[in-house]
C-alpha cells in the first residue's frame, strides 16, 4: 500500500469516527437534548454567543434532530467502509466532500443568520480540515496513479 494511500486511510477513518462520535447522541431521544442543551452551556460558559439551545416543543423537531443524528452516523459508517479501499471508492470520497462544504456553508449561514450558538462554528472548521485532508490526500493518489494502459 502507498503511503499516501495510508494518509488517506487515516483522514477517512479520523473522519467516520469524528461524525460517528459527533452525531450518536442525536440519534438518541431524549439523549439529543442532554447532548445540545451541555453544548449550549459551555457555548455559554466560552462567552461565543448565540442563541441558548431549547428543547423543541415539538415531537416533529425532535425526530428531525434524531434523524439527522442517525443519518450522520450512516454516513460516518459509509466512510470508514470508504477507508477499507479508498482508491477503489473515490467517489463515496468526493461525495462525502462535496456534501461536508455545503454544511460548513449551511453552519455559517444560520450561526449569522440566525443567531445558532457560535460553537457549531467548530464542527463546520473540522469539516473544514477534514474536506482539505481528503482533496490533499485524493491530489496525492491522482499524482502519483501509474499511467493507464490506454495513455502509453
Amino acid at each position: 500500500m502507498l503511503s499516501n494511500e495510508r494518509t488517506l486511510q487515516q483522514w477517512l477513518t479520523f473522519s467516520g469516527w469524528f461524525n460517528i462520535l459527533a452525531a450518536f447522541p442525536l440519534m438518541m431521544p431524549g439523549l439529543a437534548d442532554l447532548y445540545l442543551t451541555q453544548l449550549s452551556r459551555l457555548n455559554t460558559a466560552l462567552g461565543w454567543g448565540g442563541a441558548i439551545y431549547e428543547v423543541p416543543n415539538l415531537p416533529v423537531h425532535a425526530l428531525l434532530i434524531n434523524t439527522a443524528g442517525a443519518d450522520l452516523v450512516l454516513v460516518g459508517l459509509v466512510v470508514l467502509y470508504a477507508a477499507r479501499q479508498p482508491l477503489a471508492r473515490k467517489g463515496i470520497i468526493v461525495l462525502n466532500a462535496i456534501f461536508r462544504s455545503l454544511f460548513i456553508v449551511v453552519v455559517l449561514y444560520y450561526v449569522f443568520s440566525f443567531d445558532l450558538m457560535r460553537l457549531f462554528v467548530l464542527f463546520a472548521l473540522a469539516d473544514v480540515i477534514i474536506v482539505a485532508g481528503f482533496a490533499y490526500g485524493l491530489y496525492q493518489l491522482s499524482a502519483n496513479a501509474p499511467p493507464k494502459l490506454n495513455q502509453l
